[in-house]
């Protein structure tokens, strides 16, 4: 009885601690690449549609 609803409580804390740490890496990668992204796209656009003379 208590292994089994052992086994049941590990099982679950697996499967959250994995979908955790899937989704952390998935916000940590967000937060990572769009601010690069937001950093690099505006001088690409500006590179390749209107050329600048600084």
């Amino acid at each position: 009885m208590i292994c089994s609803i052992l086994r049941r409580e590990a099982r679950f804390l697996i499967l959250f601690y994995s979908i955790f740490m899937i989704s952390s890496n998935f916000f940590f990668r967000l937060s990572v690449e769009v601010p690069l992204f937001l950093l690099h796209a505006p001088s690409l656009y500006c590179e390749e549609d209107l050329p600048w003379d600084p």
